[in-house]
């Protein structure tokens, strides 16, 4: 079990972490109502829309993972997501499969390391459950799109839109909690149960 000292790098940041969190969730939910409110964009327009989303995402948790000193797995996201994002921008012409594919995989990819970073953050007992949450519906998405292919684009751009904005409230509500922790213990007064 990690001690406080352990833990001490990332609670020290916590403000820095919080904020990422809340942007993060800003970007899912401006992301996820473009996906909403346009979903009889082209094919084309809906995969530059999930790229620029991954892209954005992988960028935010990138950037809690370096500059934040958040843990390895946040960094293991934000590369997934950076990837992803490029790849769809260099191949817009992706057909439909293909696309679920990389939705898929990016969703399942994702799901995974919210676990892990979930395990990994057993000194923030609070705020695991979200990013269980957070991995488990990223999971059961991804399973979904492989399970059944022949979903329609119109019901990929509403089933991403509505992920993006689930993946919104659920980093807000880790970025508030973390702001409530904060303000409760700040980094210099925390000491060991």
């Amino acid at each position: 079990m990690e001690t406080i000292e352990q833990a001490r790098p990332f609670t020290h940041h916590r403000g820095h972490v919080a904020l990422a969190f809340a942007l993060r969730a800003l970007v899912s939910f401006a992301i996820g109502a473009l996906f909403l409110l346009q979903p009889h964009a082209a094919l084309g327009a809906v995969v530059l829309l999930f790229g620029a989303f991954a892209f954005a995402d992988g960028v935010v948790a990138l950037a809690v993972s370096v500059f934040g000193r958040g843990p390895w797995q946040m960094a293991l996201v934000g590369a997934l997501g950076i990837i992803v994002g490029i790849i769809t921008f260099r191949s817009p012409g992706l057909t439909a499969v293909t696309l679920y594919a990389w939705v898929a995989i990016w969703m399942i990819g994702r799901g995974i390391f919210e676990l892990v970073l979930a395990v990994r953050l057993k000194h923030l007992p609070d705020e695991r459950p979200w990013l269980v949450l957070d991995g488990i519906l990223s999971i059961g998405l991804g399973v979904f799109l492989i399970v059944l292919p022949r979903v329609g684009v119109l019901s990929l751009a509403w089933m991403v839109g509505l992920y993006a904005l689930a993946m919104g409230f659920l980093q807000l509500m880790l970025a508030l909690r973390l702001r409530r922790v904060l303000r409760e213990y700040p980094p210099t007064t925390m000491q060991p149960a």
